[in-house]
């Protein structure tokens, strides 16, 4: 039987399965959490398999930012560019903000950004799921 562990307020962890070579855990964060500190395991390997509900257009937000890195229009730190995120983060503002800078400042120098993303040819992903 899953046990539930609550770490934060928002937070908890259900141990779906452990064994010395596995520990099988399924987190959730609630509105309000915040993600772990940056950290590190320095003898393990950690994968993460993210849930999203309900699911909105946040596939279509994954695939919009998949499609630079396919069209390598990334820059050489592998990251898409400001004008990118301009276009993405204004167009999928529903599923996606930043955290920092608050709403306030971010979104009129996101809507600039986008702006300028648009005219450099950045489009939202707009096709169907395969």
């Amino acid at each position: 039987m899953p046990d539930t562990l609550k770490l934060t307020p928002h937070e908890t962890v259900t141990i779906r399965s452990a064994s010395p070579e596995l520990l099988d855990v399924e987190g959730r964060w609630g509105p309000g959490g915040k993600p772990p500190p940056a950290h590190y395991h320095p003898e393990q390997d950690e994968h993460f398999e993210v849930q999203t509900r309900p699911a909105l257009r946040t596939e279509n937000w994954f695939r919009s930012i998949d499609r630079l890195f396919r069209e390598g229009r990334v820059g050489k730190n592998g990251m898409p560019g400001p004008l990118a995120f301009g276009v993405f983060l204004s167009e999928y503002r529903d599923v996606f903000r930043l955290a920092s800078p608050p709403d306030l400042i971010a979104r009129p120098l996101l809507v600039v950004l986008g702006l300028f993303g648009r005219a450099r040819g950045y489009r939202p992903w707009s096709g169907s799921p395969c």
